[in-house]
């Protein structure tokens, strides 16, 4: 193998590193391999998944596709305090008021000295401080207000679809630019470095217009970021290291999908990117799995305030609750369903261990049994 050789392999390997995303393993990934149509919702690789994280692969060709990140809600607070949401490594520890000493590191946040939960980027978790240090410094007769506005945020059918517009705007501006590189790095640069290596005019004019194609999109990223966002946050670290990372500044557009929808609830989200059945679908899991398995590992208690909420989201979406609770259609032998997951199974005392050991449910006498 060459020196040429060796660096493109090397810089290959970079790009394929910056494709993949490890993000916290209840995150929900939207991804697509077009521009705008396609999308699809994924979780991080489970099986990959290691101490509350796990990878997320983006599309690594052009037109790059596209990349949006949503996590439903890292804690679940209330007038007494805060319980660590599903997802996290300490799910169901609760944190009094009284007893919150926030701290952040990165996507870490510590609400504790033993408790903490992963945002899905470092914004998310600044956000989630704030939220937090709000109804802390709050009396406790206004906490309420600032609890509800919480939820709603993350519901809003409006605020989704203005984030997902955002995004749209930012990948119209931007998307050329990282095509643009792309083709530069892995299709005219090699060429020049095969054919003309000893060329110091051609190779050298190769590379200073990897250079400027990597500042055009460094400083698009930086107009974009603060107009999308508009926090009065230093982006100049994140700009130099677009400007010297090639195949990092071809994924700028990802840097924005990670934090755009992510204050939005997945369901929602699902609502204005996915098809009408495909989003019911979403919607439909979402609902059983805090029904049932999330209400028998965190409590009813818990889990009320999170139903009363998705349901009022969900009829505003015009989706019947009862439809999302329907049962499964019946496969020839099945004897019980899992009310969660909607596994079957042919025994009588069957549980469901995929979802905590929950016990399953026989088929209502009604139902029409496929033959």
């Amino acid at each position: 193998m060459t020196d040429g050789q060796l660096l493109f392999a090397v810089f290959t390997a970079f790009y394929l590193l910056e494709c993949v995303r490890w993000l916290p393993v209840a995150a929900q990934v939207f991804r697509s391999w077009t521009s705008r149509r396609g999308w699809s919702l994924l979780q991080p690789l489970p099986y990959l998944a290691g101490r509350g994280v796990g990878p997320a692969i983006t599309w690594p060709l052009p037109p790059l596709g596209g990349f949006m990140v949503t996590q439903s809600w890292p804690i679940l607070p209330d007038e007494e305090g805060l319980c660590v949401a599903p997802g996290q490594l300490q799910r169901g520890r609760k944190v009094r008021w009284a007893d919150v000493n926030l701290s952040k590191e990165k996507e870490m946040v510590r609400l504790s000295a033993d408790v903490t939960v992963l945002c899905v980027s470092p914004r998310a978790a600044k956000a989630l401080v704030k939220f937090i240090a709000s109804v802390q410094s709050a009396k406790p007769d206004e906490r309420q207000p600032l609890i509800d506005e919480f939820w709603l945020r993350s519901l809003s059918p409006p605020a989704a679809r203005a984030a997902v517009r955002k995004y749209a705007l930012a990948a119209s501006v931007l998307r050329w630019p990282c095509i643009c590189l792309f083709m530069l790095c892995f299709g005219w640069l090699p060429y020049v470095f095969w054919w003309f290596s000893g060329d110091v005019l051609r190779v050298g004019s190769a590379m200073v217009a990897v250079l400027v194609l990597d500042v055009v999109v460094a400083w698009t990223w930086r107009r974009l970021d603060q107009r999308i966002f508009g926090d009065a946050i230093s982006r100049w670290t994140q700009v130099l290291h677009l400007i010297v990372m090639p195949a990092h500044a071809i994924r700028a557009l990802d840097l924005i999908g990670l934090d755009v929808v992510a204050p939005s609830h997945s369901g929602v989200v699902a609502s204005v990117l996915l098809p009408e059945s495909k989003a019911r679908a979403v919607a439909s899991a979402e609902w059983r799995n805090w029904k049932y398995r999330q209400a028998s590992m965190l409590g009813p208690e818990v889990v009320a305030q999170v139903l009363v909420r998705l349901g009022a989201c969900f009829r505003r979406l015009g989706y019947q609750v009862d439809e999302l609770d329907a049962p499964p259609t019946q496969e020839y032998g099945s004897k019980r369903y899992c009310q969660c997951c909607h596994e079957q199974f042919v025994i009588d005392d069957a549980r469901c261990q995929s979802c905590g050991d929950l016990e399953t449910r026989a088929w209502p006498a009604m139902d029409n049994r496929a033959g």
